[in-house]
């Protein structure tokens, strides 16, 4: 019985470690994806990227004359 109670500590202690380690890992691709410029990566299609510094999304796009937006995403491809 006491192996059984030694085995599950031991597998609880290495869960712990993990979920440590695991919530460190995150929080550093967090500051990692936050420090990447999006206009870098974002096509916007017929239009040009600028920056807005917003939290979740942290660039726009502005449509060149005769292009639009489909509302929720953000590349302009829609002609008026």
């Amino acid at each position: 019985m006491k192996l059984y109670a030694n085995i599950y500590v031991f597998i609880f202690l290495l869960l712990l470690s993990f979920l440590r380690s695991s919530e460190a890992d995150f929080a550093a691709f967090n500051s990692n994806l936050l420090a990447v410029n999006a206009c870098a990566i974002v096509n916007c299609g017929q239009g040009t990227c600028r920056e807005t510094g917003g939290i979740l999304i942290s660039f726009e796009c502005d449509c060149y004359p005769g292009w639009t937006k489909f509302s929720p995403f953000p590349p302009c491809i829609i002609p008026n």
